[in-house]
């Protein structure tokens, strides 16, 4: 088995490589175009892994993986606005900002623990999106596109 850093790089290296595919495909797209094609290719490249899946489940659960995939669906549709309208440089650097939002809501809403280090970890996040997304950087003809 190989480590899991080299997991971790890899993800790294293809979610790169989506990122600007993405973007190549968005330029000529529009964004809610995009997320259902790439949704639906996610289903067909998906049923291989049906047999492997348990049905066992609460209602209760359903319902909450109804609400994830309703919200992992928004998301994933502004994400896309986001990378058409704007530059990929400035975009990518604000989306790494996801997870510190997630441990920042997981520590308001379910009562996590941040310790200091991930503190410092977020802010230094924060710190590198000073300057990104600034009112220059808009193209108002690309999104009215």
């Amino acid at each position: 088995m190989l480590p899991w850093y080299i997991f971790a790089l890899m993800a790294a290296g293809l979610a790169a490589a989506a990122s600007l595919t993405g973007k190549k495909a968005l330029i000529k797209e529009h964004a809610m175009e995009f997320a259902a094609v790439l949704a639906v290719t996610n289903l067909f490249l998906s049923l291989f892994l049906i047999p492997k899946v348990s049905l066992d489940f609460s209602m209760q659960l359903f319902w909450l993986m109804f609400l994830v995939a309703i919200l992992a669906t928004l998301a994933y549709l502004f994400v896309a606005k986001a990378v058409r309208h704007m530059e990929i440089s400035v975009s990518s650097p604000m989306l790494n900002f996801g997870p510190a939002i997630a441990a920042l809501m997981a520590f308001l809403i379910l009562g996590e623990k941040l310790t200091p280090i991930q503190i410092g970890g977020m802010l230094m996040v924060l710190a590198s999106l000073r300057g990104r997304g600034r009112p220059q950087d808009f193209e108002p003809e690309r999104a009215l596109r």
